[in-house]
């Protein structure tokens, strides 16, 4: 448990660090597509910018993962649970809808698909 707490402070270092480097890279990732667009450096620079910004994101979920993670671990090793002691029902959820990424209204899966207002051609029944 004191290993927990100790480590709870560090995650939340590393997250607020790895958050500041991706942020750099994206800028950095900004200004070498700018610098490819006006002839001043090859497209293998934007790329390898790219590359080193997923990078950063990818080490950034994983660092909230295990932040997150340690936080569940904490609560279970202090003897939380997942309902609440004022009943046997569990909370209810928190509406995400505002949070959650909307779909785009053009997919290329759309193309096989007809519009309601569409029929397929008939012959005429006369």
């Amino acid at each position: 448990m004191a290993d927990g707490l100790a480590a709870r402070g560090t995650y939340d270092d590393q997250v607020a660090s790895l958050e500041r480097l991706t942020e750099a890279q994206q800028s950095r990732l900004d200004l070498s597509d700018l610098r490819f667009r006006n002839g001043v450096d090859p497209y293998l620079t934007v790329l390898t910018a790219q590359t080193d910004l997923y990078n950063a994101q990818q080490t950034l979920v994983a660092a909230r993962l295990a932040r997150l993670t340690n936080l569940v671990d904490l609560y279970r090793s202090l003897g939380g649970g997942w309902i609440e002691h004022t009943g046997n029902e569990p909370r209810p959820a928190e509406d995400v809808g505002s949070i959650a990424p909307t779909r785009p209204a053009w997919s290329p899966w759309n193309v096989f698909k007809t519009s309601k207002h569409e029929s397929p051609a008939q012959p005429n029944s006369r």
